[in-house]
């Protein structure tokens, strides 16, 4: 059985993106795609080896509290379901699980940004 580099299975793959058009469109499509894999060389890992991303998925409810502070909320699969905890405060807003795509996040925490109407 042959992987391909960007085979799901490959952790430090990107199987579903290729770098868009206006991602350093000046440079050859060669050094674009290395410097897509540098932005997020985990991709395949935190979307399909610890994700579910590709199954039938349903969120409970949305991802942050709409009053501010802390929300826990769950994602469904068939057989399981995975937590999504979010903090959103005045200067802070972080959250670590499973997104409402199936991949898991963890960004680092940043100021949060002006609520757009209908967040």
């Amino acid at each position: 059985m042959t992987i391909n580099l960007n085979s799901k299975w490959n952790p430090f793959g990107n199987a579903e993106d290729l770098p868009p058009a206006v991602y350093f469109p000046s440079y050859p499509f060669w050094a674009r795609q290395l410097l897509w894999w540098i932005r997020n060389p985990l991709h395949n890992f935190t979307f399909h080896w610890i994700g579910v991303a590709g199954q039938v998925i349903k969120r409970e409810d949305g991802i942050w509290n709409p009053n501010g502070g802390w929300r826990l909320s769950k994602l469904y699969t068939k057989h399981l379901w995975l937590p999504l905890l979010s903090y959103r405060g005045k200067y802070v807003e972080w959250y670590m699980g499973w997104r409402p795509n199936g991949g898991f996040g963890f960004p680092w925490p940043r100021k949060a940004k002006a609520k757009q109407p209908g967040e």
